[in-house]
């Protein structure tokens, strides 16, 4: 094991440091740090730290693995069974039929919790499709009674784009000289709304019954309407 650290040792080198270093040295054909080295050739104190470190090392790896002794071995499982005979007789018998029961009592609890969860997971399952059935059942009901909305004829959509014509016209005729920018303003929107709509009343006439035609139509009016509403607050203030 070993450790290299390229950095100049301006203080004495940590513990950590000098473990590194007396690794390298034990390990023997290891780099050792030069930093490290020259510290310590001039710094006694940690030279002397280091070399405890380094016999504690050499001791270390000089030790072999020691075989188990079989006498001692016999010697302890002897000792356990003259204090095993020497407990009561009730404690011994006590011993397993309290481990037994104590396994039970574990799978007993277990099991317990496990049908407890299943059924508090299905009375909430069962709560959850219940509400969303009912919140199904109601909006179908509520879409069930509401009366269906009475389509809008092209006829009365021609009469409000007439209405809506006249309305604009008159605006147009009264403001000859407009008062202001933005009323000038506000009738240019009006007249390029009023060209937009009678372009979707053509579509409407060369396609009829096209729904796409009569939106068209529809959402036409709805600026026209928002138009002449903007003109008129505008020359009301």
């Amino acid at each position: 094991m070993s450790m290299s650290f390229d950095k100049a040792v301006y203080r004495h080198p940590a513990r950590a440091q000098l473990v590194a270093h007396a690794e390298s040295l034990v390990d023997g054909g290891v780099p050792v740090s030069a930093a490290v080295a020259a510290h310590l050739a001039e710094c006694p104190r940690c030279a002397a730290e280091l070399a405890a470190i380094r016999r504690s090392l050499e001791i270390t790896a000089s030790a072999t693995a020691q075989d188990p002794n079989r006498d001692l071995a016999g010697a302890i499982l002897r000792e356990a069974r003259s204090v095993r005979h020497a407990l009561p007789a009730d404690t011994r018998r006590r011993g397993p039929a309290s481990l037994c029961w104590f396994l039970l009592r574990g799978l007993a609890y277990t099991s317990l919790t496990a049908a407890l969860a299943v059924a508090v997971y299905s009375v909430a399952l069962r709560e959850t499709s219940a509400q969303t059935a009912g919140a199904r059942t109601g909006r179908a009901a509520a879409l069930a009674a509401a009366p269906a909305a009475a389509p809008l004829r092209i006829e009365d959509l021609r009469r409000k784009a007439s209405d809506l014509a006249r309305m604009a016209a008159s605006l147009t005729r009264a403001a000859a000289a407009p008062k202001s920018p933005q009323e000038r303003e506000r009738l240019r929107a009006l007249a390029g709304v009023s060209r937009d709509l009678d372009a979707a009343l053509a579509a409407l006439d060369r396609n009829p019954g096209c729904p796409r035609a009569t939106e068209l139509v529809r959402n036409q009016l709805g600026r026209q309407e928002q138009s002449l509403r903007d003109v008129f607050i505008e020359r009301t203030l």
